[in-house]
């Protein structure tokens, strides 16, 4: 029991934090006695190693302190998320969160457990991006267009030439630090054209290679458009800044 003490502690403290900020319920009302007496209680046996703590309530019923929330589907100890969930906020990479995690607890975890949460905070975070109103760019600033093909094929052979081809679109202003990325049908004017008449902010200076399809942007929004092409130069002859 001793061994366990502090980590039931730990996880306590973390359920309370998480309380507080509404992540998780704090208590609800029973639906036994119809009050609100629940306590927090360790499930498994006193000489366990391991912890289950729940909600407990005064008449003897049970309540999964996780239901409802964002982290219903883990068993994994909250604390232990939370220290992912910072990882992943500072951009630590699946492999060394997880080595981080070995150095600092002495405890192992699946890479499977980590790559799902890191997968579910990604997709939060998509979904709260108002994708359809993200301008960047503007008067003076520069704003660097390119296309790329997801997953091409190595030397063209394999089975996976008979794949379809994914075709992205992307933009980035590093004045502002931001950037805008979208999976498009086709490489065609009309297609690319419209995305930076969407996204891109009126008298920006565009950067870019030099596909047939960009050959009008100068004639929208009062673009400046800056052409290299790659057959040829890596930087720009005439603007070394345009690569």
């Amino acid at each position: 029991m001793s061994e366990k003490k502090p980590l039931i502690e730990k996880e306590i403290f973390t359920i309370n934090q998480l309380s507080e900020y509404k992540v998780i319920q704090k208590s609800t009302i029973c639906f036994n006695c119809n009050k609100k007496n629940f306590t927090l209680f360790d499930r498994k046996e006193s000489d366990s190693k391991k912890f289950l703590l729940t909600w407990r309530c005064s008449c003897g019923q049970y309540k999964a302190i996780r239901d409802g929330s964002f982290f219903s589907m883990y068993k994994t100890p909250l604390s232990e998320l939370i220290l992912f969930i910072r990882f992943w906020a500072v951009q630590i990479s699946i492999s060394k969160s997880i080595d981080l995690f070995k150095q600092m607890t002495g405890q192992t975890i699946t890479r499977k457990i980590v790559g799902l949460l890191y997968l579910r905070l990604r997709n939060i975070c998509t979904r709260a991006l108002d994708k359809k109103n993200i301008r960047i760019g503007g008067q003076g600033h520069i704003v660097e267009i390119d296309k790329s093909m997801v997953a091409r094929v190595k030397h063209n052979v394999g089975k996976d030439l008979a794949r379809a081809q994914v075709w992205m679109f992307g933009m980035i202003c590093r004045s502002d630090d931001l950037c805008y990325i979208e999976i498009v049908p086709d490489r065609t004017q009309y297609t690319l054209l419209r995305i930076c008449y969407d996204h891109i902010k009126p008298e920006s200076i565009i950067f870019s290679d030099t596909w047939s399809s960009y050959s009008k942007l100068s004639e929208v929004n009062n673009y400046t458009h800056e052409q290299v092409n790659h057959k040829y130069n890596f930087v720009s002859p005439t603007n070394s800044n345009v690569h």
